[in-house]
C-alpha cells in the first residue's frame, strides 16, 4: 500500500473518530529512505500531526 494512500484512509478514520490509536511498523522504505527521497518517518509524523490536531 502507498503511504499516500494509507494517510488518506487513516485521516478520514480520524475524522470520523472512528480510530482511537494506530501502531505504524514501518517496514519499508519510509523509515529508510534513499538519499534525496522523503524525510525518515515522514509517514509517523504526518500520523502523529493528525492524532494530535484531532
Amino acid at each position: 500500500m502507498k503511504g499516500q494512500v494509507f494517510i488518506e484512509g487513516a485521516t478520514r478514520l480520524i475524522n470520523n473518530k472512528s480510530l482511537p490509536g494506530l501502531f505504524v511498523w514501518s517496514g519499508n522504505d519510509f523509515a529508510n529512505p534513499p538519499s534525496n527521497d522523503i524525510e525518515p518517518y515522514i509517514l509517523e509524523e504526518i500520523l502523529l500531526e493528525l492524532f494530535t490536531n484531532n
